[in-house]
């Protein structure tokens, strides 16, 4: 006779619990002066200021999958302490340098890294897209902001230009 898997959430773990609020106030402890930096470019800038909606829509994510999550064994794997000392030796060498962007990266791969050393791949594959949109909290640095928009500026000009020309209107192009 074959028997049906059982799809019921496993009894509540205070260790896995214990072990997620651990985890997460060393994280923010360690990674503070990233979040004040992340909160004041968010505050200050219009072109930012959607950073402060990424952090509680990825939570959001996080909490429609805890009914997923508490089905899954959250077996940590080693190789994640590797990757997280990686993150955390990164996130070192952008605080010594003052390079926000770098640190704030650095932030994310800690807490890809750190899930997978504490709960292992299966729960990473979950995580991880929540924590991918975090990217979207990063403030893109100035050198490739105006890398981009220059180029972008001189193409929108051009094309504008070749559209006026086609539609018959005289138009004279001089810069942007």
């Amino acid at each position: 006779m074959v028997e049906a898997q059982s799809t019921a959430v496993k009894p509540y773990n205070h260790w896995s619990m214990v072990k997620l609020f651990v985890a997460l106030f060393v994280f923010n402890a360690a990674f503070f002066p990233v979040w004040k930096s992340l909160v004041d470019a968010w505050s200050s800038s219009e072109d930012y200021s959607h950073g402060f909606l990424i952090v509680p829509l990825a939570v959001y994510i996080l909490w429609r999958k805890r009914q997923e999550l508490a089905r899954m064994d959250g077996e940590g794997n080693w190789s994640g302490l590797t990757w997280l000392s990686g993150a955390l030796v990164l996130y070192l060498i952008a605080q010594v340098g003052g390079i926000a962007t770098l640190a704030s990266l650095s932030m994310v791969a800690a807490a890809f890294s750190g899930v997978f050393f504490l709960y292992g791949g299966q729960i990473l594959r979950i995580v991880g897209p929540p924590l991918c949109f975090l990217l979207f909290a990063i403030p893109l640095p100035a050198q490739f902001l105006a890398l981009m928009t220059i180029p972008l500026q001189l193409f929108v000009t051009k094309a504008t230009v070749l559209l006026a020309s086609w539609s018959g209107i005289p138009i004279y192009h001089e810069g942007n």
